[in-house]
């Protein structure tokens, strides 16, 4: 029975509030992938494989080192109906919270190799390197696409927590949920990013970007125990809560970026001492909020792409980009949630 409340997630699909616990036990959730101890489970193994290597007709996802939130994430979704699929709907709905973050955790935690990347048409190709790398410009309806890795990052090797990789997807499963973004039948994304991108691209242009996709491999892992261990010594001297901790980010070179692009004139920020405007609010407490702008949720990888390009995050703000790029953006929010 799940023990999150269903009207809370269907009306707030990505809530700030949901957040990912660091008591996950991927252990137990291999349990689960086989059919828990009691074999009362569906187990997951049947259809994504027993490492999350899934099916290469893409009727299965690979889940192997999906970042964990954004797993569970998806099972929450499922089982409340804010993701519609009449097959994982009914399985979500077996699992407690707890089962899918340990189930979660679990293929987060897994490798798997990779099939064979299929063979496409060099023109095809490049046309999905394009659109994937660097976007798309006056389109016929006067509308610009944005380039998948700003958000989906370099190689779409995915920015965690929320937003999963591309890279070495299948093609045909990429396709589909771009189609079901398209054609508003998968609509759990509370800003329609996805939905409006997918309306912006032919059919023809969904097809390349995703067979683009499944020929790349990701980077090889990056030996980030230190700088995590380093991130989270930083944090925990600032006061400042692991989930809103900011790898890679230095709080001081931060605050002199912020002053560097001027943000004060705009809005006053503790610690700033520039030029201090008032068109925005005040950004005294940030750490403390739950939204960004007053909805988006107040995460890293949420505030890291605001910072580098609002209008695309939110078409409706007045808030400009300023060509901030993203390790620099990473500084500013490492600087941004000292504030509390």
């Amino acid at each position: 029975m799940l023990t999150l409340t269903l009207a809370t997630v269907m009306l707030k699909p990505l809530a700030a509030d949901i957040t990912f616990p660091d008591q996950a036990d991927p252990v137990a959730g291999r349990a689960i992938v086989v059919g828990g101890k009691d074999a009362t489970i569906t187990p997951c193994f049947l259809c994504h494989g027993l490492k999350g290597a899934g099916d290469s007709t893409g009727a299965f996802p690979r889940l192997a080192g999906q970042a964990a939130y954004y797993l569970y994430k998806q099972l929450i979704d499922y089982a409340s109906g804010a993701r519609s699929n009449d097959i994982m709907a009914s399985i979500a709905r077996e699992l407690t919270e707890q089962q899918m973050q340990d189930v979660a955790s679990y293929y987060a935690a897994s490798t798997a190799s990779y099939f064979p990347p299929p063979k496409v048409a060099p023109e095809v190709l490049e046309r999905g390197r394009l659109i994937a790398e660097k976007g798309l410009e006056e389109e016929p309806r006067g509308e610009d696409v944005q380039a998948c890795v700003f958000c989906h990052g370099s190689k779409g090797a995915g920015n965690p927590p929320n937003i999963p990789y591309l890279a070495g997807q299948y093609a045909p499963y990429i396709e589909l949920q771009l189609l079901l973004w398209k054609r508003n039948i998968r609509q759990n994304d509370p800003l329609a990013i996805m939905e409006n991108i997918a309306k912006r691209l032919s059919e023809r242009d969904i097809r390349a970007v995703a067979l683009y996709f499944e020929t790349v491999r990701p980077p090889p892992p990056q030996p980030t125990t230190k700088i995590n261990a380093e991130a989270r010594t930083a944090c925990k001297a600032d006061d400042i809560p692991l989930h809103l901790c900011v790898l890679g980010g230095n709080p001081k070179t931060g605050r002199n970026l912020i002053a560097h692009y001027g943000c004060t004139a705009c809005h006053p920020i503790p610690g700033v001492n520039t030029l201090t405007g008032s068109v925005g609010p005040s950004l005294e407490g940030f750490g403390r909020r739950s939204y960004i702008a007053g909805r988006i949720p107040n995460r890293p990888a949420w505030l890291t792409l605001w910072l580098q390009n609002p209008p695309f995050i939110d078409p409706k703000t007045v808030m400009p980009a300023l060509g901030i790029n993203e390790v620099e953006a990473r500084h500013m929010a490492a600087y941004l949630y000292t504030l509390r």
